[in-house]
């Protein structure tokens, strides 16, 4: 049986943002067939954590990884996403579900920073061309 990723966003009132995210999950999926992806949002947009469990539960999916999508281990991370988690195991016979961790001080998400400060050093260039 596959596992479930539960890639976890805080949502947006904006759809495009939430677009962006759901767009995130799909290219996290195309790169491992061994797994089901899924995007779900903690606020401000549907589908929540616990509808997107419940309805890999009701697949017949029983093992899940939530993936959180923050930088920090602001209150979400630290009570808000673990107490759900914590319901989804009350109310869902035989599911074993985990967080995995945030993204926090990753030298992955550093080389990802440096990057978009290359492409804006780029950008700051092309100002000082125009002029």
């Amino acid at each position: 049986m596959k596992k479930g990723i539960v890639v976890l966003g805080h949502g947006s009132r904006l759809e495009a943002a939430n677009e962006e995210f759901r767009a995130i999950c799909g290219l996290l999926a195309a790169t491992d067939r061994d797994s089901v992806y899924a995007p779900a949002f903690l606020s401000m947009s549907e589908p929540g954590l616990i509808t997107t469990a419940k309805q890999m539960y009701e697949d017949g999916i029983r093992e899940i990884i939530v993936l959180p999508v923050f930088v920090t281990t602001g209150s979400h991370v630290a009570r808000d996403i673990p107490e759900i988690i914590e319901v989804l195991k009350s109310s869902c016979t035989g599911l074993k579900i985990v967080m995995a961790e945030h993204l926090g001080a990753d030298s992955g998400l550093v080389e990802l920073l440096h990057r978009k400060i290359e492409l804006a050093g780029a950008a700051l260039q092309e100002c000082e061309e125009e002029r």
